[in-house]
């Protein structure tokens, strides 16, 4: 598949249309990206893919049926997963060296094992063939892709999709705040990502409100991501607390760095899920009038 168009909405197509290709061209960026699987940013470039492409591919639901949307989700998912254990190694290897800055020196042990750690998760994804295997299962995602009617989708189910999308998150970011648990802000970052983009694929020209609300949306994203990091390293450090002294340590600079971590979070998230649902879909059709201009 060749890659010839942005993957946004045109004028000269019909919103179902553009959605059908905008999944067709994100399989065919991560299959792409999957050449420099090797590399820590080609796993990273085939995740992305993946997860705009789930994003996109919610919008017509309406469209494909509930079960059928759910098993090519499914699909999709496990594409991601076989890089999931190569990425988290990169990710908490990366929030340790943020976190203790110039002060490595003080965990040298958990240091050496985040490096051994990393090693045997590429020595893993090599023997596995991770890399292969999401290359299967994206290219059966293709085939099932090309079998569905997402031209059918209407504005009228894009915008009833993108309503959903942003109570889910509203509601995630509601519990995240009574009950702040890991799990929780990760499963909110979910849905923030969701709508991100849902909305860079439906707003190839943004008006000063959705622009606004896009780039919160992606900051939001990034400092829930952090988050999670942060937790995944923490777990790393209770697995190895032979190391007494330092994981004690460096448990008290994630607390820290947490406490400062969630202040923000739900400010920025309060003030990003102030709006109704309707108001939020009263802007995009704003938007789209505008940009189409009679079409």
């Amino acid at each position: 598949m060749q890659v010839a168009m942005s993957a946004q909405l045109t004028k000269t197509e019909s919103p179902g249309r553009a959605l059908q290709r905008a999944c067709r061209q994100h399989v065919a960026h991560a299959l792409a990206a999957l050449k420099k699987a090797h590399q820590p940013e080609g796993v990273h470039e085939v995740r992305k893919e993946i997860k705009r492409l789930r994003a996109i591919f919610r919008l017509a639901r309406g469209s494909v049926g509930r079960n059928q949307c759910r098993k090519t989700l499914k699909t999709m998912r496990l594409a991601a997963k076989a890089l999931a254990a190569s990425r988290d190694a990169r990710v908490i290897q990366q929030a340790f060296v943020s976190l203790v800055g110039d002060k490595a020196r003080r965990f040298a042990n958990l240091q050496a094992a985040l490096e051994a750690h990393g090693r045997r998760a590429e020595r893993s994804f090599k023997e596995q063939e991770s890399a292969a295997l999401a290359r299967f299962i994206l290219k059966k995602t293709a085939r099932q892709l090309d079998k569905m009617k997402l031209n059918r989708t209407g504005w009228a189910e894009i915008l009833v999709r993108v309503n959903r999308s942003y109570m889910r998150g509203r509601d995630a970011g509601e519990l995240a705040r009574r009950k702040p648990a890991p799990a929780h802000f990760h499963a909110w970052r979910k849905q923030v990502k969701n709508l991100w983009y849902q909305l860079d694929f439906l707003c190839p020209r943004r008006g000063e409100r959705t622009k606004g609300m896009l780039e919160d949306l992606e900051r939001l994203g990034e400092q829930l991501g952090e988050h999670h990091d942060l937790f995944l390293l923490e777990q790393f450090a209770q697995e190895h607390r032979a190391y007494r002294q330092e994981t004690e340590a460096l448990g008290h600079l994630i607390d820290s760095e947490r406490r400062g971590f969630g202040g923000r979070v739900l400010q920025l998230g309060s003030r990003l899920y102030a709006k109704t649902p309707a108001a939020v879909c009263a802007q995009l059709e704003q938007d789209w009038e505008a940009w189409r201009g009679g079409y």
